[in-house]
């Protein structure tokens, strides 16, 4: 799941919904990302504009996940994976500094 945010970095951000396939590490599933709001992200002590996107839960899939890009070189700032409701459990992954490209 972490590699997803790698993917578009110094491409174009999809500009509607994109389904991608992922791994949990036990199988691969399909997800879809849908592209949520341009943002003023805090980052390194000022504000970076972001987009957001995030994948949509259902009943039988409760599991969550979301990745902010920065929108000039598509570095993912933030991953955010809610495991399901069995482990209760949130893995947020911040970026503390954007590398020079």
């Amino acid at each position: 799941m972490l590699s997803v945010g790698y993917q578009f970095i110094s491409r174009d951000l999809p500009a509607k919904s994109i389904v991608l396939p992922v791994t949990d590490g036990r199988s691969l599933k399909t997800y879809t990302l849908v592209r949520g709001e341009l943002w003023d992200f805090p980052f390194d002590g000022g504000k970076v504009k972001a987009v957001r996107y995030y994948k949509t839960t259902s009943r039988g899939d409760t599991t969550t996940f979301e990745i902010w890009f920065s929108e000039k070189d598509h570095i993912p700032l933030r991953s955010v994976i809610g495991l399901n409701a069995q482990y209760g459990a949130t893995i947020q992954v911040d970026l503390k500094k954007i590398p020079t490209l």
